[in-house]
C-alpha cells in the first residue's frame, strides 16, 4: 500500500536521500570505471616482467593501475570470474547456515518397534522419516536424550545375543567332542570284548568289531581304520568283489592272497547255507565242515610266496616284451604328423641362445626342471612377471605335464643344462584369444629370459614284494639303496630321495646321466 509522501518524517527523507546517493555513486562509479577500461591498455614488459597501463588517447603509459579503478580488474572477464567466485561461496555459506539452522530446528528420534530413526521439528512437534533438506549426507541432526536410551538398549540387546550365540555354538562343540569320545570309547570296549569272546562259525553273522578281531587276528591291524570308516560286518565282507578291497587299502597281492585263503572255509559255509535255505531245508549238522580238511588255512608266506612270484616273474616277462617294443618303436622314422607338429612347435617357439648350456642332454616329458624365468609382453615391452625380481625365487614345474603354457614345454626340450636364452613364444602358444587378465592382453606374443638352473628325473616307485608293517617307501634298486646309506627295513623316513640332493651333487650325477 503507498503511503502519502508528506506523511514521511525528516528521518526517513534522509535516509532515502541517502540511499539514493550511493545507488547514484555506485552507477556513476561503474560507468567511469567503463570509460578507463576503454581509454586505458593493460600491457605486459617482457624486460621487466611487470605490466604497465597504456592510454590510448593521449599515448601516456603509467605503471600503477588508475585509482578509479581501484581493485577491479581491467579486463571484464576477469572481474565476471571474479563475481561467480564470490557467487559460489556465498551459496556454499547460505547452504552452511541453512544446515546448521535445520539442525537447530530438528531433532533425531529413534522408533524402538521398527528399528528405524525418523525426525521431529522442534516448534510444533511434527514429524518425518526423510532427513530435513540442507543437511549434508555426513552430517545429521542431535539425537534425542529418549532414544538414545533405546539405541542403547538395542545395540546392548544386540550384542547379548552374539554373545549367547557364541555360547550356543561353544556349548553344541563341546557336546559333539563328548559324544565322539563316548562313542570312540564304546566302540573300543566293544573291539576289546568281540577279541576276547569266540567268534561264531557262520562269517555273515559277524559284526563289524568281530570283523575287526579277525582281521587284528590275521596280523592286519592297519585295515581296522577303514573297517570301522565303511562298517564292513561279516555278510558284507563276504560279498566284496576284487575291486573293492582297494576302498580298504589292501592293495598288497600278499595280504589280499593271505586273507582269501583265511576266508575259503567260511564262503563255503555261506554258500552251503544259503543253498539249504533255497531247498527248504534246516539247520547244518554238526558235519557241515566236511570237505574242508582239504583247505589250508595257513598263512606260511613260503607257499603263498611261490604262486606271487609265479605270477611276478611272468609280468617281468611281458615288461621286457614291451620295453623291447618300445625300443624297437623309437628307431622308426618320425610320422607325418610329428613332422608336422614339429613344423609348429617351430614357427610358434623361437629361442636365441645367450649363453650356451653343457649340451649334454636335454629335459625329456615327466622330468622335473628348475629355471628362473622373465616375462616380458613383445608389443609393448612391459615386464609383467620375473622369478628374480617379483617371486624371489626359482620356478619349478614337471616337463609335458601340462602345468605351463605350451611353449614353455617344448622349450624347455631343447634347453641342456646350465643355458639361458631368449625365447618368444606366440599367442597361440601362451594365452592365446583369452590372454591372463589384467596382466597378459589377448593375442599376445610373450618373450621370456630363461635360465634352466637344473633338472633332474622324476622319482619313480615300486612297491617291495615283502615288507614290515609301516614301511612306505623303500629303495628298489641297488644303486639308491647305496645313495641311501643302507638304511634297512624300518627306517624308511631316512631314505634319501633323488629330489633331496645338494646342487654339487646334481651337477655331478647329471652330468653323467645326460
Amino acid at each position: 500500500m503507498d503511503r502519502d509522501p508528506d506523511s514521511y518524517t525528516d528521518e526517513e527523507h534522509g535516509a532515502a536521500t541517502k540511499i539514493e546517493g550511493m545507488i547514484r555513486s555506485k552507477f556513476a562509479r561503474d560507468k567511469v570505471r567503463e570509460i578507463c577500461r576503454q581509454e586505458f591498455e593493460q600491457v605486459f614488459d617482457n624486460e621487466n616482467g611487470r605490466y604497465f597501463y597504456f592510454n590510448k588517447k593521449t599515448g601516456a603509459s603509467i605503471w600503477e593501475k588508475p585509482a578509479i579503478m581501484g581493485s577491479t580488474s581491467m579486463d571484464p572477464e576477469d572481474e565476471w570470474a571474479a563475481t561467480q567466485l564470490q557467487k559460489m561461496y556465498r551459496k556454499k555459506l547460505a547452504r552452511k547456515h541453512l544446515a546448521d539452522m535445520s539442525k537447530q530446528w530438528f531433532e533425531k528420534a529413534y522408533d524402538p518397534d521398527s528399528k528405524e530413526f525418523y525426525y521431529v521439528r522442534r516448534m510444533d512437534k511434527q514429524t518425518r522419516w526423510d532427513k530435513p533438506p540442507f543437511i549434508a549426507k555426513d552430517d545429521d541432526a542431535d539425537l534425542g536424550v529418549d532414544s538414545k536410551r533405546f539405541v542403547d538398549r538395542d545395540e546392548e540387546i544386540k550384542y547379548l545375543k552374539e554373545m549367547l550365540a557364541e555360547k550356543e555354538k561353544m556349548i553344541k562343540h563341546t557336546e559333539k567332542a563328548r559324544y565322539q569320545e563316548l562313542d570312540d570309547k564304546l566302540r573300543n570296549e566293544r573291539l576289546l570284548t568281540a577279541k576276547q569272546e569266540p567268534r561264531g562259525k557262520q562269517m555273515d553273522e559277524w559284526t563289524m568289531p568281530e570283523v575287526v578281531a579277525w582281521f587284528e587276528s590275521l596280523g592286519f591291524p592297519e585295515y581296522e581304520p577303514a573297517i570301522i570308516q565303511h562298517k564292513v560286518d561279516g555278510l558284507l565282507l563276504l560279498n566284496m568283489e576284487e575291486q573293492d578291497w582297494e576302498e580298504l587299502g589292501v592293495t598288497s597281492k600278499l595280504h589280499a592272497r593271505k586273507i582269501q585263503v583265511n576266508m575259503k572255509k567260511y564262503q563255503i559255509r555261506y554258500e552251503n547255507k544259503q543253498n539249504k535255505v533255497e531247498k527248504g531245508e534246516g539247520e547244518s549238522s554238526s558235519d557241515e565242515d566236511s570237505g574242508l580238511s582239504d583247505l589250508s588255512i595257513s598263512s606260511d608266506p613260503s607257499e603263498l610266496l611261490e604262486e606271487l612270484l609265479e605270477d611276478e616273474e611272468g609280468e617281468e616277462e611281458e615288461g621286457e616284451m614291451v620295453v623291447r617294443d618300445e625300443e624297437e618303436e623309437d628307431v622308426l622314422p618320425p610320422t607325418e604328423e610329428e613332422l608336422l607338429e614339429k613344423k609348429r612347435d617351430e614357427e610358434n617357439v623361437t629361442i636365441e641362445v645367450i649363453y650356451a648350456g653343457d649340451g649334454k642332454g636335454h629335459p625329456k616329458d615327466g622330468d622335473v626342471v628348475q629355471l628362473h624365468y622373465t616375462c616380458t609382453i613383445a608389443e609393448t615391452g612391459k615386464v609383467v612377471e620375473s622369478s628374480r625380481k617379483m617371486r624371489h625365487r626359482p620356478f619349478e614345474f614337471v616337463v609335458g605335464a601340462g602345468q605351463v603354457i605350451r611353449g614353455w614345454d617344448v622349450a624347455m626340450k631343447r634347453f641342456s643344462f646350465g643355458e639361458r636364452s631368449k625365447v618368444v613364444i606366440t599367442a597361440k602358444y601362451s594365452y592365446g584369444s583369452k590372454g591372463f587378465p589384467p596382466i597378459i592382453p589377448a593375442n599376445s606374443d610373450l618373450i621370456f629370459d630363461l635360465e634352466l638352473i637344473k633338472w633332474w628325473k622324476r622319482p619313480v616307485w615300486v612297491k617291495p614284494l615283502i615288507q614290515q608293517p609301516g614301511l612306505s617307501q623303500k629303495p628298489y634298486t641297488k644303486e639308491e639303496e647305496a645313495i641311501s646309506g643302507g638304511v634297512g627295513y624300518g627306517d624308511a623316513s631316512k631314505v634319501k630321495l633323488d629330489g633331496d640332493r645338494r646342487d654339487d651333487e646334481f651337477s655331478s650325477d647329471s652330468e653323467g646321466e645326460m
